[in-house]
């Protein structure tokens, strides 16, 4: 609980091409295919902690195919403008095919200060502790963090936060 924002005036889509562009040349050479959709109607200069905001989109971009070739990564980014408020939520999905995880997996790798157990899977290990940061900073953004995930087959991540409009001119 003493983790602290510091908000600065940045340019969105500068920041998403900078993430887009890290992972794919990450994943220049692996077998893994990817994309990205963002939406259009997101305004261009927002508010908001950028330099925390890339570590969540990088940790989980990266966490989510860790270790998996052949897998296949997708990210969708939307915003939803509330003019009252001048502020956009930006709501996120980092989808993977490939492993998944079990329900039990998923809560003892999103409770803090737990643990995750490296002898069941130990790619895995150490990945409790990232993913509760990006939950704590995604939540003093006034946004949250959820996983999805069927064993086998694949997983997402899904997570929004809000930032205040600078430019509402579109990205």
């Amino acid at each position: 609980n003493k983790m602290e924002l510091y908000p600065t005036k940045y340019d969105f889509k500068k920041l998403i091409t900078e993430i887009i562009d890290s992972v794919s040349n990450e994943y220049a050479s692996e077998k893994v295919e990817h994309f990205a959709r963002i939406d259009s109607k997101i305004p261009k200069t927002l508010f908001g902690d950028n330099i925390r905001i890339k570590q969540v989109f990088m940790y989980l971009l990266f966490s989510t195919v860790h270790k998996l070739p052949h897998s296949r990564l997708s990210m969708e980014v939307s915003g939803d403008v509330d003019i009252n408020t001048n502020t956009v939520m930006l709501t996120c999905t980092i989808a993977e095919s490939g492993f998944g995880l079990s329900e039990v997996e998923i809560e003892a790798m999103l409770s803090a200060y737990t643990k995750y157990d490296s002898r069941q899977k130990s790619d895995f290990k150490g990945m409790g502790l990232e993913l509760s940061i990006c939950k704590e900073i995604l939540e003093l953004m006034g946004g949250s963090l959820s996983i999805k995930s069927v064993p086998g087959v694949g997983m997402s991540v899904d997570f929004e936060f809000i930032n205040y409009i600078i430019e509402d001119t579109i990205a």
